[in-house]
Formats: structure tokens, sequence, C-alpha cells
């Protein structure tokens, strides 16, 4: 139990510093100008720049910078599922493979196709 409360606390502050955090900064200067600043595809031109191994460079390069606390968050939050959540007790609680799809979603299973 307080296993998984760690997972909880760990999810709740990750979201926080990765998510919710840098927007309650960022929303009300969003409000005042209704400007959301420039494009991570255009920068601060009118057009996005043509097709090039560089321009898929600088692409990466951006969204990387843009989404690397929200990468870092997931990657401890999966690391901390499979180390402080028993792996008995994920599947009592995930059920059988034929639990319904809701359960199925969160074990990953593939949808099963009809035969």
């Amino acid at each position: 139990m307080l296993l998984g409360g760690l997972a909880v606390v760990l999810l709740v502050g990750g979201l926080w510093w990765a998510k919710y955090g840098p927007y309650s900064g960022k929303v009300p200067a969003v409000l005042g100008s209704h400007d959301l600043g420039d494009s991570i595809v255009t920068g601060g031109g009118e057009a996005a720049p043509a097709v090039s191994l560089a321009a898929g460079w600088d692409f990466t390069v951006a969204y990387t910078a843009a989404i690397w606390k929200a990468l870092v968050v997931g990657l401890v939050l999966a690391a901390a599922v499979q180390v402080l959540l028993p792996a008995t007790w994920l599947r009592r609680v995930l059920g059988s493979s034929d639990a319904g799809t809701a359960r199925g979603g969160l074990r990953g299973d593939w949808p099963r196709c009809p035969r």
C-alpha cells in the first residue's frame, strides 16, 4: 500500500513539474496577449522551412527541448511502477486477458481480431 502511494506521489509530482507548473505561469501571459508565441515548426517565420535533413534535425532538437520533462517523468514513472508494484498484484488488479477493453489497454494488449 505504501509503495503504491509512493507511485501516486511520483505521478502527481511529476505531472506538476512537467506539465501543470510551467503552464501556470504561461496561461496568464497568453490570456493577456492572445498570442501563443512562435511555432515549433516555423519559428518566427511565416511558413515552414523547406523539407531537408537540416530542417528535420532543427525540429527534432526543438521538439525534444519542449518535451524533455514529460519524457523524464514517463520513464521514471514506468520504472517506479515496475519496481514498486508487485507483478502479482498488477495481474490481480488488471485481471485476465478477457477482462475488458480498459483493463486490456492498461496491460498493453493488442486488440484481438476475430478469426
